[in-house]
This record gives structure tokens, C-alpha cells and sequence, in this order.
């Protein structure tokens, strides 16, 4: 049967109730005759021990909630005993007393009832030897010994034991923490790399399903051929992408779901079959060296897919868009796998667009480099792609020198508008994350130079405005209805701008008005 609540460990009712039982017991020694023990004058009457009895047993009562002065009232009620004559039932409760303020009382109260009960111990002995003359006197030391330093050293044990195993509970506790803290991160990060595994499976062959179907439907006139070739493409896309999504379902499917199931057969993609991937490209018309760093080992089945995926998209790219060799590393480490895909990008110095629209998710040769060594070379303006809304990599590419960034779901006439923007020396940022995108570059980019600053004392004041309107991420016409102008008065103050500034483009003015913290302009 459980004991009720009130009884519990730590509780005052299970104190109280252990001084009753305290009091009970030295009354049952009293109506027995077994104290006093001591009676120095016949004369007092055995009932005055009872009053040191009954305030002892109080001092239990009171050592959780008041450890200093349980100890005071136990030893004045010792005290006014022991003048009485000393009796049983008040020592041994007292030894209570003096373990119970080891116990619950403050760390300096424990070490000074050790000193004084050392010494009391001391003094007994001498006192005992002296008294009776002989060595047997000693034996009083010893009842000071067994009625007050024993329970003082019994209570610093448990008190020792308690306060390391509160330690050690507190070490748990915070590792459990930590491990927590660890396991959300580890979920973050895993859920994190698991939407970028998704893209890179789909969302690439997505696009090139979107970009064929939108030829097919925008361009008149085509003929059965080239209706057929773009079809062909559509499906090619579709079904490798399908075929890549169910491969990654079946890695995040929890081991057991399908049993009984008749599973699908899926396309085996491992970094262990590159070899094959490497042979049909070459067969394709790409030249691959193909170098191995460190001894191949197993991988685990995601990092596996990954990487057959990233060499698959970076030899497709290559065959596509590069010059007609590439070279591809695999470097096995202790902790990970480095994939390198180096291609020269020669189109663009071959053709010389007015616009490049490059993806920004491409290994190694990725749109940020590509951005940076098109742009350094003067050989056209770069319009950005990614499925994201807030890719790290866009950051990158504006501070390479992207004139643009659009999302990959824009549909045809807004991705020509974007190209035609772009060639126009404009900037063109997809307008749903056009102020997140600046206010995050701004914050990491560094603060505008004394010369951009003294540069815009060559500003008029409306051309001021219409640069922190640019800073705010508005459109030309959004521009002109905060400051009441005309759409054409805008684009004649923001070539300005540019010109003024010597910046190429309104991403960069931009960029600019957000770093220099030019105040936006009052609503009309």
C-alpha cells in the first residue's frame, strides 16, 4: 500500500511525523523507569525531563525548514537534561538532531559541529581520565564520541553523497541537453540536405520539362520533327526524374514499410557505377579523363545516390553547355567525398550573348564561378536561375557580378522580360524575394567605401529618393507611385544613377543604397 503524498520524501508532514515517533519513543522509556538515567538530587521530581524531551523532539520537526534552529533548540533541551541528570530518550533523539543539521543545514554549520565535536571528544577524555583517576575514565570521551561525533560524521556522508550525486544528476541532466540540442540540429541539417537532395533529383529535369513545353506551345509553325524532338526530350526528362524520386523515396522509407509489397524496380544510381555514366557521355561526344584519389570504400546509401547525381548533372552541363573536354575527380577521405568536375565554359566567349542565363546549383563549375569568370572577362550580362526562393549561392553570384536572379518557376513571357532587362544593362530580381534577397546581402557584404559615399553627394535629392526606393527593392512603377512620377521620369533617374555611380546595373544601386542606409522616402 502506498504511503499518502504528504508522507513523501522531503515533505514536512514525514518530518513531523518522525518527531512524534521521537516523542513516543522517550515516553515509552519514561513509563518504563529507564530515565532518567542520572539523578544528582533525589529531590527532583522525573517529570522535568520531560520538557527537554518535548522540545528535542520540536528540533526534529524543524530540520528541513529551519536547519539552525532545529541545532539550538536540540541543544538547549541537551543542555537543561543534562543539568537535570541526563536521560536516554533526549540523547538519543539529540544524535538525530546533530545528523539532521549535517544533513539540511548551510556547508560552514557541518564543518563547525565536526570541530566542536572533535574537541568535545577530547575534553571528555580528559576530563573522564582525570576525574576518575585512571584510564576506564576515558570511556566518558567515548560516549561523546558515540552520542556526537558519530552521527556528525554519519550525516557529512550522506551529505557528501547527496551533494555529488545532485552533481552528477546536474552532469546528466545538462548532457541529456546537449544531446537534445545536437539531435535538433542533426533533424535541421538532415532535413536541410533532404530538400536539396530533392531538388537537385527533380527539380533540374522539372525545368527542362517546363522550358520544352513552353517551346512547344509559344513557338508557331513547328514542324513534326521538331515537335517530336522536344517531346522526346519531355519524356526522357520526366521519366529519369520519376525514376531518381522514387530511388530517393526508397532510401527515406523506413526499413520494413514495404514488406509484403511488390516493389517497383528502380534505377540503380551508386558512385560505384560512374564508370558506365563516363562511358556514355564519351560516347556522346565529351572527352573525360577521370582521376580516383584514396581507396574506394562503401558509402552510405544517400551519399551514394548524391554523388552518382552530381557527376551525372555535372557531365550533362559539361556535354551541353561546355567545351568538349572535361576532367573528373573522385577523392575518397576519411570523413567524406570530394567530387571535382573541371570544364571550360567557351560558349560565351565564342557566341558573345548580350545575356547568359546560367543555374546556380551546378557542381563545382558552378553559376557562381562561371558568373564571376564571365563577367571578369567583359563577355556578357548573367542572369541567374534557382528553384529556391533564398539560395546562399544567389548572395554569391551578385557579388560575382549577376546583373539578375529569377526563379526557375517563372513562366515563359516573364523569363523574356527578365532576359530582355538584363540587356537592356538593367537588373532583374524575381519580385517575391526581391527585399529579403538585398537586406541578407546587404548584412553580409561590406560597408560602402568613403568614395560610393562621396559619390552620392553628386545625387539630386529626387535622385536620392529614387536610390533608396531602388534599396527597397521596387519596380520602376512601384518607384514612380511612392514619389508621384512618371514611369519614363523614373528610368530617366535611375540611368542616372547608374551613370553618376559608374554601377552597372540596379542590383548593385541597390545593393548600395542598403549598405550606405539611405533612408527610405515617405509613403505619398
Amino acid at each position: 500500500m502506498r504511503a499518502p503524498p504528504w508522507l513523501d520524501s522531503g515533505t514536512l508532514g514525514r518530518d513531523l511525523v518522525l518527531a512524534g515517533a521521537s516523542l513516543a519513543g522517550g515516553l515509552v522509556l519514561h513509563a518504563l523507569g529507564w530515565q532518567p538515567q542520572v539523578r544528582p538530587d533525589a529531590d527532583v521530581p522525573s517529570a522535568l525531563f520531560l520538557p527537554p524531551l518535548v522540545a528535542v523532539c520540536v528540533a526534529v520537526g524543524l530540520r528541513r525548514v529551519a536547519p539552525r534552529a532545529s541545532l539550538a533548540v536540540g541543544t538547549g533541551a541537551l543542555v537543561v537534561d543534562t543539568a537535570l541528570g541526563s536521560s536516554l530518550g533526549t540523547v538519543l533523539v539529540y544524535t538525530q538532531v546533530l545528523y539532521d543539521a549535517c544533513v539540511y543545514g548551510p556547508p560552514r554549520l557541518w564543518r563547525w559541529l565536526l570541530r566542536i565535536t572533535v574537541a568535545l571528544s577530547l575534553v571528555g577524555v580528559v576530563v573522564g581520565v582525570l576525574t576518575y583517576g585512571q584510564w576506564r575514565g576515558a570511556a566518558l570521551g567515548v560516549l561523546v564520541v558515540l552520542a556526537g561525533l558519530l552521527p556528525v560524521l554519519t550525516g557529512i556522508s550522506v551529505r557528501q553523497y547527496r551533494d555529488q550525486a545532485a552533481a552528477e544528476r546536474e552532469r546528466a541532466e545538462q548532457t541529456a541537453r546537449l544531446v537534445e540540442l545536437d539531435r535538433r540540429q542533426a533533424v535541421s541539417a538532415e532535413r536541410a540536405r533532404m530538400a536539396r537532395e530533392l531538388h537537385d533529383v527533380v527539380a533540374n529535369h522539372l525545368s527542362a520539362v517546363a522550358i520544352h513545353a513552353t517551346a512547344v506551345l509559344s513557338v508557331p509553325g513547328l514542324d513534326r520533327g521538331q515537335v517530336e524532338s522536344a517531346l522526346r526530350v519531355i519524356r526522357e526528362s520526366s521519366v529519369q526524374g520519376l525514376a531518381e524520386m522514387r530511388q530517393m523515396i526508397e532510401v527515406l522509407r523506413e526499413p520494413g514499410t514495404g514488406a509484403g509489397l511488390a516493389t517497383p524496380e528502380v534505377v540503380t544510381a551508386r558512385l560505384a557505377e560512374a564508370d558506365g555514366l563516363v562511358d556514355r557521355v564519351r560516347a556522346a561526344g565529351l572527352a573525360v579523363r577521370v582521376r580516383t584519389d584514396g581507396t574506394p570504400g562503401a558509402l552510405p546509401v544517400g551519399v551514394d545516390l548524391a554523388a552518382y547525381r552530381i557527376v551525372q548533372e555535372s557531365l550533362t552541363n559539361a556535354l551541353k553547355h561546355g567545351t568538349g573536354e572535361a576532367e573528373l575527380t573522385i577523392a575518397y577521405r576519411p570523413a567524406e567525398v570530394v567530387l571535382t568536375v573541371e570544364n571550360p565554359v567557351r560558349l560565351c566567349r565564342e557566341l558573345r550573348p548580350d545575356v547568359a542565363v546560367l543555374d546556380v546549383r551546378m557542381p563545382h563549375r558552378d553559376g557562381i564561378s562561371a558568373t564571376r569568370a564571365i563577367v571578369t572577362d567583359g563577355l556578357a550580362d548573367v542572369l541567374v536561375l534557382t528553384t529556391f526562393d533564398l539560395d546562399e549561392y544567389v548572395f554569391g553570384a551578385l557579388r560575382a557580378g549577376a546583373a539578375g536572379f529569377l526563379l526557375k518557376n517563372t513562366d515563359a513571357d516573364g523569363l523574356v522580360s527578365a532576359v530582355r532587362t538584363v540587356a537592356r544593362g538593367d537588373g532583374f530580381i524575381a519580385p517575391t524575394v526581391t527585399r529579403r534577397l538585398i537586406t541578407a546581402f546587404a548584412a553580409t557584404a561590406p560597408g560602402a567605401s568613403a568614395d560610393a559615399r562621396a559619390a552620392l553627394d553628386t545625387l539630386t535629392p529626387r535622385e536620392r529618393d529614387v536610390l533608396a526606393c531602388l534599396g527597397l527593392g521596387l519596380s520602376n512603377q512601384q518607384i514612380a507611385d511612392r514619389l508621384v512620377l512618371a514611369e519614363s521620369t523614373t528610368k530617366t533617374h535611375v540611368s542616372r544613377i547608374l551613370a553618376k555611380l559608374d554601377l552597372r546595373s540596379r542590383v548593385q544601386a541597390a545593393i548600395l543604397a542598403q549598405e550606405v542606409g539611405l533612408p527610405a522616402p515617405p509613403q505619398p
